[in-house]
């Protein structure tokens, strides 16, 4: 479980020596959350192994929008048989909240922003559900906007855990974006006119206070 401070660095190095390991041609790769940034960041690095990446619930992110701490028994009190299942994967169980503060102050000081989102060469879909707190939808049209060769999937009536919500729906966007080659891929229209109204969009939100982690009001 290691003692050093995460990075995104430092997730994306995981996820390569794995595609190193295990892989012999370029790899997809379904990432969510801080899973899909670890996977931006591994195709930044090395964008000749990482040929397209699914991203759900990720999109732009400022410094300071997830909250410094959050107090652990909140999340366990949230879901415990997903914290239960967690912990008897773990080597250290003991350790479990330490890592979750650790976790919790990464994402504290995180920023993803237009100079990041620029740099990924591989085709992303972005999928994100109407009622994510942690990813709001301005967020992800944002990086749609960004993110050179993009796809926007928003998913109706769904939180941050969207394919619990609609799974057929992701699986349909899901199923032509991985299963089409690079060169028959259409991205999403970059329109000109939404750039003033997203920026806006984003100040608004992410000034504001993240909702952390729990249960989902949707209309």
């Amino acid at each position: 479980m290691g003692h050093m401070p995460f990075s995104l660095s430092q997730k994306a190095a995981d996820v390569l020596a794995v595609i190193h390991e295990e892989a012999e041609d370029p790899v997809m790769i379904v990432g969510v959350g801080d899973g899909a940034y670890a996977a931006m960041e591994a195709a930044i690095e090395e964008p000749e192994i990482v040929d397209r990446i699914v991203a759900i619930g990720a999109g732009t992110l400022k410094k300071g929008f997830i909250p410094s701490s959050i107090p652990y028994s909140d999340v366990v009190n949230a879901d415990p048989d997903f914290i239960a299942q967690q912990e008897a994967l773990m080597p250290e169980p003991e350790r479990a909240e330490e890592i979750f503060n650790t976790q919790i102050s990464y994402l504290h000081s995180l920023e993803i922003d237009e100079d990041f989102l620029s740099q990924i060469e591989c085709p992303v879909l972005l999928v994100c559900g109407d009622g994510d707190t942690h990813c709001p939808m301005v967020t992800a049209f944002a990086a749609s906007r960004w993110i050179p060769h993009s796809c926007l999937c928003i998913v109706p009536r769904a939180w941050h855990t969207v394919y619990m919500y609609n799974f057929p729906l992701i699986r349909a966007a899901m199923l032509p974006f991985m299963g089409t080659s690079r060169a028959g891929l259409v991205t999403t229209r970059k329109i000109a006119y939404n750039i003033e109204a997203l920026q806006r969009g984003m100040d608004e939100v992410q000034g504001e206070e993240q909702i952390p982690f729990g249960k989902p009001i949707l209309y």
